[in-house]
């Protein structure tokens, strides 16, 4: 995480000098599928991902063949593990809620009025974690979770006029969580969210 940041710092230093545009970006959209890890998978039953909204902001450095910068994204998005057994079906609901400050580096590929990107990112996120057990008797729980974020991302940007583009974006993001629980401390776990979404930029 530290090696992270630190390399984002430098080569934003650095660059900043021959830097010739800034570019402001909001973006919304969907975190449409979770890939939970095997925590999920203990209840021996069926799983199913329950997406949720994103939503980033970003301010970047524009270069001739680069980008970096900083940004926050926003997500919410669950999972939900179910089985039968010989009394009822037991259902367990997570819904996370997550907020993610990061910095980022784009390799740029520019086209006629346009650039194609792809790069990495990384940073810390925080959220909260509700969880609904659903058996003989219902009952809820929440925890909180702070941890690593990192992913990669690839968009296009068509400008539509003088400093104004859209854009259109994909991209995939780990993160650190964790699941409340009915006794003992929330488990972490590792999760893969899969963001898309559409938005505007705008440079100056």
């Amino acid at each position: 995480m530290k090696k992270i940041i630190i390399i984002a710092l430098v080569l934003g230093n650095s660059l900043t000098v021959s830097a010739q545009k800034i570019e402001l970006g909001l973006n919304g959209g969907l975190a449409p599928y979770i890939w939970a890890d095997n925590t999920f998978k203990n209840y021996g039953g069926s799983k199913k991902n329950n997406p949720g909204y994103y939503g980033s902001l970003r301010v970047s450095f524009m270069m001739v063949g680069w980008q970096v910068g900083a940004g926050v994204d926003i997500f919410q998005t669950g999972v939900t593990a179910s089985k039968t057994d010989s009394i009822a079906t037991f259902k367990n609901t997570t819904k996370y809620r997550t907020l993610t400050p990061y910095l980022f580096l784009n390799k740029i590929f520019r086209l006629p009025k346009s650039y194609i990107y792809a790069g990495i990112n990384g940073g810390y996120n925080t959220g909260n974690a509700d969880t609904k057990i659903e058996w003989i008797v219902n009952s809820t729980y929440s925890a909180k979770y702070s941890g690593f974020a990192g992913g990669a991302q690839l968009g296009f940007t068509l400008n539509l006029a003088k400093g104004l583009g859209a854009n259109a974006e994909a991209g995939a993001k780990y993160v650190k969580m964790a699941r409340a629980v009915t006794t003992g401390p929330a488990p972490y776990e590792s999760h893969l969210i899969f963001p898309v979404s559409l938005g505007v930029r705008y440079t100056f």
